[in-house]
């Protein structure tokens, strides 16, 4: 009997982890429509390995960037996510790398979400989860909003030096005025 038990709560809890809820949160609008269109900046943690000359070398990596999120996709068949672009630094200029956020459980002003990026014309990839959590006041002001990343992903697909291991960092809104002239 207690077999049957714990496996009817983990399929309660994978039932509950991938039906997220629509509506509900503190904004008036009820959808994710109030992440479109802002901020956030990326401080990044990068740890992993990368190939050199046939022998893996240890690769440590901080980074820091800004992600926007720029649009809402909601198809009538499928659950809504998050369009937008992370920009880090490399080689002295800002690279935009295309990302999907898709909320996995949670309220549209906190959840999880699987983030995901295309590959960058350097071989960069990004996949694993994120928190996103944002606050305002009665006058609509954003006075918290924040990026976690859990458990993500990178990797690159370069000849020269393939490289795959964990992502993790944080961010949170900043004014546009706060972003660097050159990406927005």
């Amino acid at each position: 009997m207690g077999r049957r038990k714990v496996l009817a709560v983990l399929i309660l809890a994978a039932t509950l982890a991938v039906s997220p809820t629509r509506g509900g949160g503190d904004d008036a609008t009820g959808t994710l429509a109030i992440w479109v269109g802002q901020w956030l900046t990326v401080s990044a943690q990068f740890s992993g390995f990368c190939d050199k000359s046939g022998f893996l070398e240890r690769a440590r990596n901080n980074g820091k960037g800004y992600l926007h999120v720029g649009g809402l996709v909601e198809p009538q068949d499928h659950l809504p996510w998050l369009e937008g672009q992370i920009w880090f630094s490399s080689h002295g200029s800002w690279s935009p790398l295309p990302v999907t956020i898709m909320p996995v459980f949670g309220t549209n002003v906190d959840f999880v979400a699987v983030f995901e990026s295309e590959i960058s014309a350097g071989g960069l990839y990004l996949n694993g989860y994120v928190r996103m959590t944002m606050r305002r006041d009665e006058k609509g002001s954003v006075i918290l909003g924040a990026i976690q990343f859990l458990g993500t992903n990178y990797s690159v697909f370069s000849s020269q030096s393939p490289c795959a291991g964990a992502l993790s960092g944080q961010g949170k809104v900043v004014p546009e005025s706060k972003v660097p002239v050159e990406i927005r």
